[in-house]
């Protein structure tokens, strides 16, 4: 029995005093102890006392719920069986700290998810960033596709940060940043870039020049034409060389790039700067340069 029910077993509106409740009382009371039968409809003299005890704040135990309480502490759940709580206890605490509870479970989570994906991930053994007005369009394509032309290589990490003419503004900023991070930071072993971003990047030396290795994709300097070899003027510091040194390989019409669905009008292959498995990176610059 709630408050509402309370006032309509007494007859009483909800705006009664407690005088008011008192004194119907004693008439109910006095009421059901003359009358011998209840017309349909009289509440009980129990349930005129319950009313009462509970508007006059009065402490009132259920009996029904008293055993029903009783019987779930003696057959307690397994999360209380495992605390050794009682069962009500745990209920009470359950739904007075539901809140702090919910929200430790999560950090949990994520402290959870964290560890097992860092500390038991399988480390990777290549690393290709794909940038700029390029698109991905399949990852899974390009995954498999290295798994299947480079020998020895079980967990690739590829990278598409998307840099386009129609990118949001706000989002073109963050993605500038990120991209910023992994071209000066990133253990890229070998990226694409659109020709924007490559001449962007490698005037401020931050790809490595390829002049040394040419050799080993059978072109030169004198051949750069012919091969499609992307040059760019001397950004050596001063007082060095002034000669125009290769940083990027002309790559957009790589057939192992259409194949593997990335898309670009206009695509550069770089080596970065701290390459983690540079052996890896020559491999892929060779595949690329498959027409």
């Amino acid at each position: 029995m709630d408050r509402k029910q309370a006032f309509v077993v007494l007859g009483l509106p909800d705006t009664a005093t407690r005088d008011e409740i008192a004194r119907r009382y004693d008439v109910l009371e006095r009421k059901n102890r003359i009358l011998q039968q209840q017309a349909e409809g009289t509440p009980t003299t129990l349930e005129i006392e319950v009313a009462y005890k509970l508007l006059a704040g009065i402490a009132w135990k259920d009996p029904v719920a008293e055993n029903r309480l009783r019987q779930r502490d003696e057959h307690p759940g397994l999360i209380a069986r495992m605390l050794r709580m009682e069962q009500t206890k745990l209920d009470n605490l359950v739904h007075y700290y539901r809140k702090p509870v919910l929200i430790i479970a999560v950090v949990l989570g994520v402290v959870a998810w964290f560890i097992i994906s860092t500390v038991f991930r399988t480390p990777d053994d290549f690393r290709m960033l794909v940038a700029g007005d390029i698109y991905m369009q399949n990852q899974d394509k390009l995954q498999a596709a290295v798994l299947k032309d480079m020998p020895g290589t079980l967990n690739p990490m590829l990278q598409n940060i998307y840099l386009g003419k129609t990118t949001d503004p706000q989002m073109q900023a963050a993605v500038s940043q990120k991209l910023i991070v992994e071209i000066g930071y990133g253990e890229n072993d070998i990226l694409v870039l659109d020709r924007f971003l490559y001449e962007q990047y490698a005037a401020q030396g931050a790809f490595q020049p390829l002049d040394a290795i040419l050799g080993d994709y059978g072109t030169s300097l004198k051949e750069q034409e012919k091969q499609r070899i992307a040059i760019l003027p001397d950004v050596l510091a001063a007082g060095e060389d002034g000669n125009p040194h290769v940083y990027g390989i002309d790559v957009t019409g790589s057939s192992f790039l259409k194949d593997a669905e990335v898309l670009g009008l206009d695509m550069v292959a770089v080596f970065g700067l701290k390459s983690k498995f540079p052996d890896k990176g020559r491999m892929m610059m060779q595949l690329l340069m498959k027409k």
